[in-house]
């Protein structure tokens, strides 16, 4: 969306294109001024009607152009223009984008302003992004670049046409044991290898994982992964990952999360995409956590009858609550 309309922009973009002169903008911030003196708020547009540098289809026309204008970078950052929306989450908004140098399509991870005002998180953030831009594996999404434009910070990844698990399980309810252990175990490889080198994902799920055409799983969302060793990017006590398939020593935020938290949460996805359900279901995230931190893992054979015998040992294995 457009950025809202301030004074400083409107006067660049007047005088850049001559529709006021330099004198005739001095002279209506001189007249904004005096008014505001007085209690009468004028936005810098009124202001130059008011004193008779623009008339009131000459303002339309500015700003108008000015819409347009905006609407244009709204659409594109630095090389990277904008096509449509494809995913959210807590740490910004995914969208699919074409690489205009390079002429191929990418997924832009564009991060809330809110974060991006926070000094701290972003000195850790650009630090951990660049790091996992190195990250090469064919079952983790490529991290490209860590981009900023006009004040917006973003992630640029390799774009993967594919569906994630969680649309797959909201269509199928459940899926098949061979095809679930053929995910996870892809899943798998590439988290032994981010392991391997210090970084943990932190939130594994369905909504991370994606399936491609021919087969393969990629894990998504990289953005805020950290090295094995650093303090976590959640802001505050707040532990980063999701209720569903927490492990219970990054519930309860502990300094030490290692690699060991993902597979934790890859078996609470195993028991997802096996039973169709998640393994503590609750009403509140309370009661979610406090599943996983105090409640036996249920049987999957108690949800789906015909789960094989291994896949309910492996995900017992994964689940422990102790590390």
């Amino acid at each position: 969306m457009p950025e809202p309309l301030s004074d400083d922009a409107f006067a660049r973009f007047a005088v850049g294109h001559e529709f006021v002169t330099e004198a005739q903008l001095s002279a209506a911030r001189a007249f904004q001024a005096a008014r505001a003196s007085r209690g009468e708020a004028l936005t810098l547009p009124d202001a130059l009607v008011r004193t008779g540098a623009l008339v009131h289809n000459q303002l339309d026309t500015v700003l108008q152009r000015l819409q347009a204008q905006q609407e244009i970078h709204a659409r594109q950052l630095l090389h990277y223009r904008l096509i449509r929306r494809i995913g959210e989450g807590g740490m910004g908004a995914v969208y699919l984008a074409m690489d205009t140098r390079d002429n191929r399509p990418v997924a832009l991870k564009i991060l809330p302003r809110h974060l991006a005002a926070d000094t701290e998180f972003m000195r850790r953030f650009d630090a951990e992004s660049h790091a996992v831009s190195q990250l090469s594996h064919p079952n983790i999404v490529q991290g490209l670049a860590t981009c900023k434009d006009r004040g917006r910070h973003f992630l640029v990844m390799e774009y993967c046409d594919g569906e994630t698990l969680d649309r797959r399980l909201e269509r199928e309810g459940a899926l098949p044991a061979a095809e679930a252990v053929r995910i996870v175990t892809q899943v798998a490889r590439g988290l032994a290898y981010a392991h391997g080198e210090d970084f943990v994902h932190g939130d594994i799920k369905p909504a991370n994982i994606m399936l491609l055409p021919d087969g393969t799983a990629k894990i998504l969302d990289l953005g805020l992964t950290k090295r094995i060793g650093t303090p976590t990017l959640a802001q505050g006590d707040t532990a980063v990952g999701t209720p569903d398939y927490i492990a219970p020593e990054q519930a309860l935020s502990a300094p030490d999360v290692d690699g060991r938290a993902d597979l934790y949460a890859l078996g609470a996805t195993l028991f997802h995409l096996v039973t169709g359900q998640t393994p503590f279901p609750g009403a509140t995230v309370v009661e979610v956590l406090s599943g996983h931190l105090h409640r036996p893992i249920p049987d999957p054979r108690t949800i789906r009858m015909d789960v094989p015998d291994g896949i309910v040992y492996v995900i017992g294995r994964m689940m422990k609550k102790r590390r």
